[in-house]
């Protein structure tokens, strides 16, 4: 490069390095959200939704242990601890109730938090809808030997096959979600586990019943514990 050239470069080097760099400019917000914002800010708000959060999981709680104790059907040669089922759920349950009324008033995570409150209403809402499906019948409890005697289809029946279950993991993940770390998800994936060899169990007892059949045939529409996309 000439040396007639290299004083125009450097020049136009330094030029560039002057123009004001885009990432630096100040986040301009809507006026709305910037109200949000403000809103969300407030103390008060915040209480609010820990108490809405707090609420629901009590909510949730209390409606699984009444299905454990007043609706499902305790059928002879049920384990007492049902595959750790009863005592670690019981310890989580005490676990997650005082860790939400312990938990922070962090907005940063206020929209983890505020997603968390959907999924305890979709849990609790879930569970409900299951249990009206049966009507005037009574599900075994989990664990219990041996098939069903009959095959319910109808309300989340519908698209799912074990929506019990389904509620109770959404439930342990609402859970983590709200407290957003890792560790939180250690009793959902420890829960997960055993719904879902109580949901197999179940499932291997229909296979081998009178039930086969219309269970195949209801599996195909029907997923384990998600609706099936297609």
């Amino acid at each position: 490069m000439g040396r007639s050239v290299r004083p125009a470069v450097r020049a136009w080097r330094r030029a560039v390095r002057r123009l004001p760099c885009p990432c630096h400019r100040p986040l301009v917000r809507p006026p709305l959200l910037e109200t949000l914002v403000a809103l969300l800010s407030t103390h008060e708000s915040q209480m609010f939704m820990k108490t809405i959060t707090l609420t629901l999981t009590v909510c949730c709680l209390l409606s699984f242990s009444w299905g454990r104790r007043h609706f499902f059907v305790k059928s002879e040669g049920v384990s007492k601890h049902r595959g750790g089922l009863a005592p670690l759920g019981s310890v989580f349950g005490v676990l997650v109730v005082v860790l939400v009324a312990a938990s922070s008033l962090d907005l940063e995570i206020y929209y983890a938090r505020l997603g968390a409150v959907l999924m305890f209403l979709t849990a609790l809402g879930l569970f409900w809808w299951a249990a009206r499906a049966y009507g005037d019948l009574r599900p075994s409890i989990a664990f219990s030997p041996g098939p069903p005697c009959v095959l319910v289809t109808s309300g989340p029946y519908k698209f799912i096959r074990h929506p019990f279950y389904s509620a109770y993991m959404m439930f342990w993940l609402a859970f983590a979600v709200h407290s957003w770390s890792v560790w939180a998800l250690v009793p959902a994936l420890t829960m997960g586990v055993i719904y879902y060899k109580a949901a197999k169990s179940e499932e291997d007892s229909i296979m081998s019943s009178a039930l086969r059949d219309a269970y195949i045939d209801y599996s195909r529409s029907a997923g384990m514990f998600l609706p099936r996309l297609v």
